[in-house]
């Protein structure tokens, strides 16, 4: 049985000029956007279970930081997380509908990096002993992040709870910017 190769690209849009432009370059090095925003369904760094798959690190978390990303988003990992490494801020955002209490990977990412996880780590070890493995609840404790870009420079992540009620915030400077 052969094993097919996988394609890595991104997709970068031009923020001057109002068009879109496609690159096949991982590094982003060949784009003129002001910001630059990567999205991806798997995150590169978590806390909770899924993290960390070998081909993230090894070829999108390089890229991220020489491209001069401001942001990966992601989800999958079924918490609210804020993580940041070499300058890229890491935002997961994953739990709109299933909460997933395990911290299994705490420890798996670089020292310093995480900033905010929701559910929190207290309440996450007070149920841990509730789950079976994987440890999800339905319609919990879900919520989700909004991010705003203000200028060429300056960008805001608020994190909201199930409630709409804003638990964390972040303001973040574009690593693009002079």
């Amino acid at each position: 049985r052969r094993r097919r190769r996988r394609r890595w690209h991104r997709l970068t849009a031009a923020a001057r000029g109002g068009g879109d432009s496609a690159s096949g370059s991982c590094s982003g090095s060949g784009s003129d956007a002001e910001w630059l925003l990567v999205v991806g369904h798997f995150p590169v760094m978590s806390v909770a279970e899924y993290s960390g798959y070998r081909s993230h690190v090894q070829h999108v978390l390089p890229d991220l930081e020489r491209g001069g990303a401001a942001f990966y988003f992601s989800g999958h990992s079924h918490t609210l997380q804020h993580l940041t490494h070499n300058g890229v801020h890491y935002v997961v955002s994953g739990c709109g509908a299933v909460v997933n209490y395990n911290r299994w990977n705490w420890m798996n990412v670089p020292r310093g990096a995480v900033r905010f996880c929701y559910p929190d780590s207290a309440e996450a070890d007070a149920r841990a002993g509730e789950f079976s493995p994987g440890a999800y609840t339905r319609a919990d404790k879900g919520g989700f992040v909004f991010v705003e870009l203000f200028n060429a420079t300056h960008a805001r992540a608020d994190y909201y709870d199930h409630t709409a009620r804003v638990v964390y915030s972040v303001d973040v400077r574009n690593p693009r910017a002079p």
